[in-house]
């Protein structure tokens, strides 16, 4: 797939992130996902697809630990990696904060489309006899990124960790306080 999206960096072209990014998304399936409500944090796992925007989604039970906290904070950080990396090679993964949100009715349909072309096993789901209540009760949910630290050793240098912000058009995806209150340095190049 194809990513329509700029990502700001002072020292990288966004287009070599954005292909790093997606290879990274097509390489793996699952992330780590955490939500926190009430000061309390809380780390799942979840199954993801991705939109050319770079939006994530996911599907939940309306009721898991995870959704509720969704639900009062739309707060996330998520992680997306391969666990059988080796040590001693080069490594590559993501780690990514943002808002996530349960998806509208549209957003939810088109979220199912690329699940079912990333996941074919999930047609069966979908067949008669293959809905059950537990099935109906899952949530479609969205994850819209504002910051990604880009980790991507062949290309960007050993332990060398890009962090980058997410551009939809001319359009900041967090305003520039929430990534700094992030603890991430935003140059003054992105304040425009």
């Amino acid at each position: 797939m194809t990513l329509k999206l700029r990502l700001a960096h002072p020292e990288y072209a966004s287009d070599v992130l954005v292909d790093s990014v997606r290879d990274i998304l097509n390489s793996n399936t699952l992330m780590a996902l955490a939500t926190v409500c009430c000061g309390e944090s809380y780390v799942s796992t979840a199954f993801f697809c991705f939109d050319e925007t770079m939006r994530l989604y996911f599907m939940s039970q309306r009721q898991a630990h995870h959704s509720r906290n969704i639900q009062s904070n739309g707060s996330v950080a998520v992680a997306v990696y391969d666990s059988h990396q080796q040590f001693r090679n080069a490594k590559r993964g993501l780690q990514i904060l943002g808002t996530a949100r349960a998806a509208s009715l549209v957003e939810s349909s088109e979220a199912i489309r690329l699940y079912l072309r990333r996941f074919p096993e999930f047609v069966g789901i979908l067949r008669p006899g293959g809905l059950t209540k537990a099935v109906l009760d899952f949530q479609v949910f969205q994850i819209r990124p504002a910051c990604v630290k880009v980790l991507d050793e062949a290309r960007f240098g050993h332990h060398k960790q890009v962090t980058c912000t997410v551009m939809d058009g001319h359009e900041r995806h967090a305003p520039v306080p929430v990534l700094e209150a992030a603890g991430h340095e935003v140059r003054d190049t992105y304040r425009g």
